[in-house]
């Protein structure tokens, strides 16, 4: 995938709390393990992006552990609070990028002092946040929000 143009690929730890959160969603919840880590960087030079669980008690070692087996960017789901962000940067300590995942609307309120953090990428999930919101349209907050034309801005 990487020779043929791909940025790069993820390997998907998230789990806790999904199920619950996604019931009767049809979503997709992924089953990589620290193992398929480990693989996927041994077969590829390329971009290597480790999504672990929300920030919770487990993160250090989940930190750890991604970047012990060769990622090259933490990405942090379900972020909620700046708070989250800041000590999952402190975390990593350089080592590889950090990424996050606005699925909240708590996050969507800080997004502004959230974008001000040295991140890797913020990535919008729209699934999550549709959840998070009680919504049953997936694009219908996107495109009923107020906008500005580009000249005026």
């Amino acid at each position: 995938m990487v020779a043929a143009g791909a940025a790069g690929i993820v390997v998907d730890w998230e789990r806790r709390g999904k199920a619950r959160r996604q019931q009767g969603e049809n979503t997709q919840i992924n089953e990589d393990t620290p193992e398929d880590l480990s693989r996927m960087r041994a077969a590829t030079p390329g971009r290597l992006v480790c999504r672990i669980n929300g920030y919770g008690p487990w993160t250090a070692a989940e930190v750890g552990e991604a970047v012990a087996r060769g990622a090259d960017e933490v990405l942090l789901p379900m972020v909620r609070t700046v708070e989250e962000v800041d000590r999952t940067l402190d975390l990593v300590a350089g080592r590889c990028g950090v990424g996050i995942l606005v699925e909240t609307q708590d996050a969507v309120d800080r997004s502004a002092e959230l974008a001000l953090r040295p991140l890797s990428r913020i990535y919008v999930g729209l699934n999550d946040l549709r959840i998070d919101r009680g919504s049953d349209e997936l694009f219908r907050p996107w495109s009923t929000a107020r906008s500005t034309p580009c000249a005026q801005r």
